[in-house]
């Protein structure tokens, strides 16, 4: 069965152009090389919307509030982290739970969660009590305008 095998893949291969060789005992076949479609991709990935999300873009512009260097920020963590490291979390490439909570105590966030929130939410978390009850009634007045325009539709 395996030699009628072996006659049918070399007449196959040979119909397309290509020949067989044999080395020795063994029969080798060679395939016709065959080239990739030149189409693109439906669904390229987008890097840059990655690349400003949580808790990478977070974590840089903390590190640059502060004026720290990757290197310094390395060295700042306990046990400390390389560069490399700190730039591959920034630019969102992964991370573990424990590296973020090393990156959150050595930019003084008292929770490594608060690195998560969007970018646009993330001081919310570190305003004053007065602060806080003017974000949030500016908030309900505009759902309150929102309800009202609805209503007047």
């Amino acid at each position: 069965m395996e030699s009628n095998l072996l006659k049918y893949a070399a007449r196959s291969v040979a119909v397309k152009g290509t020949a067989s060789h044999t080395s020795g005992a063994t029969r080798a076949v060679v395939l016709p090389f065959r080239v990739a479609d030149t189409a693109t991709m439906e669904n390229e990935p987008n890097y840059n919307d990655e690349a400003n999300m949580p808790p990478g873009v977070n974590i840089r512009n903390l590190r640059e509030a502060r004026g720290l260097s990757l290197r310094e920020m390395g060295r700042a963590c306990i046990p400390e982290l390389a560069h490399t490291t700190i730039t591959r979390i920034e630019n969102n490439g992964g991370w573990q739970r424990e590296t973020i909570e090393r990156l959150a105590k050595a930019l003084g966030v008292k929770h490594y969660q608060d690195l998560f929130l969007p970018p646009e939410l993330f001081n919310y978390a570190y305003l004053d009590d007065e602060a806080k009850k003017r974000v949030a009634n500016m908030v309900q007045d505009s759902s309150d305008a929102q309800q009202y325009r609805k209503r007047s539709m």
